[in-house]
């Protein structure tokens, strides 16, 4: 016999492997399955709703809601175009009130004269220095 040679060792653990792994198969459902929930009482979640609304009275309460929120869509609507236009009458006084002050020769405010061009190009002051740890936590010498 010169053919193959079984061992009889491997093929044994070979064997107990796979039938430990249709074991596993055949159990893991079982086992990893949830279990039945306790059954609940029997008022839990049943709230008393409340009755529905007459169709009559649904219809009128619908309409009475939907005329108020128009009233209010066209307050605001007047209250926006006035707020506009009062804001437009103040641009023209003041415009008006510019042109008349040109003409007089007078600036139109205090410092909001144009700058002039020397004045505009003048470096800036340089920045304080830092306070002092001394001057900062108020320590006398």
């Amino acid at each position: 016999m010169s053919g193959m040679r079984i061992r009889w060792e491997t093929a044994g653990k070979v064997i107990a492997a796979v039938a430990a792994a249709l074991v596993i198969v055949g159990l893991a459902p079982s086992l990893l399955a949830p279990r039945e929930p306790e059954p609940l009482p029997d008022d839990v979640g049943l709230a008393v709703a409340p009755p529905p609304p007459a169709p009559a009275q649904a219809g009128a309460a619908a309409r009475e809601r939907a005329r108020a929120a128009a009233k209010r869509r066209a307050a605001d609507r007047r209250a926006r175009i006035e707020a506009r236009r009062e804001a437009a009458r103040r641009r023209r006084r003041a415009a008006r009130r510019r042109g008349r002050e040109r003409e007089e020769g007078k600036a139109a405010a205090p410092g909001s004269a144009p700058l002039t061009v020397a004045a505009a190009l003048a470096p800036a002051p340089p920045p304080a220095p830092p306070p002092s740890a001394a001057d900062e936590f108020g320590f006398e010498r």
